[in-house]
């Protein structure tokens, strides 16, 4: 059950996070849950954001373009005072022990893993007042997830392509809205997973191994928010090791995302005809 609200249309929030799927995720997350949120794409969009008007609470994925998550919040801390400071809360797809003292050392209010789920975002955001309402920190040590949650990854080589628990998980979540939410989810993914893919490629053939973790970053946690489980572990494996493996390694992973993408995206537009 979702805790109740009573701050709801007073919250202002924005969102920072460079890719859409996971955009649109957490915009109609925080649509269910009755919130609105502006959109920032990178680190330096979010300082303009807060410099041109304030925000109660910055959802802040922590690896961006131009100004990763740990610097911005660093820079809030240090630009705004407690009582106009937001709420900042980090939002990533590397779900490493470890990494949620390093976004609370770097000045983050909260931490929570991808793929978001909806009643641990609502649980957090209910801590968050609006800041006419309240100057005091969010407790970083809530009774909710401490600690990023583990995705189950099949272990079978007959793998499915998908794990449908998670879209039917994801539906129940939604509501009525669940298989309306899930049909736009997948547009918005073969869209941008592709663009991704070949960006990953150009990156290895001008051997740019910071812009090949980028790119792969970005597909794992969308691939995960549609129960592509497999891919996202390719995904996370590219991203480790893109700094010190061979070229002809990193090749190998990347011809295996390939194929495996091209699986997820026929299972992706199979479940759309349901």
């Amino acid at each position: 059950m979702m805790p109740a609200f009573d701050h709801i249309s007073s919250l202002r929030i924005l969102l920072a996070d460079d890719h859409l799927v996971n955009q649109k995720l957490a915009l109609l997350m925080l649509e269910r849950l009755g919130y609105q949120a502006d959109v920032a794409e990178d680190g330096l969009e979010v300082l303009a954001a807060l410099q041109r008007q304030p925000y109660d609470v910055v959802l802040l994925d922590v690896q961006m373009p131009k100004m990763d998550g740990l610097e911005v919040a660093r820079q809030i801390r240090e630009q705004w005072q407690p009582h106009t400071r937001p709420y900042v809360i980090a939002v990533t797809a590397n779900a490493l022990r470890g990494n949620r003292k390093i976004c609370l050392d770097a000045g983050m209010d909260y931490y929570m893993s991808k793929p978001i789920r909806m009643e641990e975002l609502a649980q957090v955001l209910n801590q968050c007042k609006p800041l006419k309402l309240s100057s005091e920190a969010i407790d970083s040590s809530a009774s909710v997830d401490s600690e990023p949650h583990d995705s189950y990854i099949p272990s079978d080589v007959e793998r499915a392509a998908l794990d449908l628990t998670v879209l039917a998980s994801f539906c129940q979540e939604m509501g009525d809205t669940g298989r309306e939410v899930i049909v736009e989810l997948i547009d918005y993914y073969v869209a941008e997973a592709p663009q991704l893919l070949q960006t990953i490629e150009a990156a290895m053939s001008q051997r740019d191994r910071e812009a090949m973790q980028r790119a792969a970053h970005g597909l794992k946690s969308s691939s995960a928010a549609l129960g592509a489980l497999y891919l996202n572990q390719l995904c996370q494996e590219l991203e480790t090791t893109a700094p010190s493996a061979s070229i002809d390694q990193l090749a190998a992973v990347v011809a295996r995302m390939k194929f495996e993408y091209k699986r997820v995206e026929v299972a992706l537009k199979h479940e759309q005809l349901q």
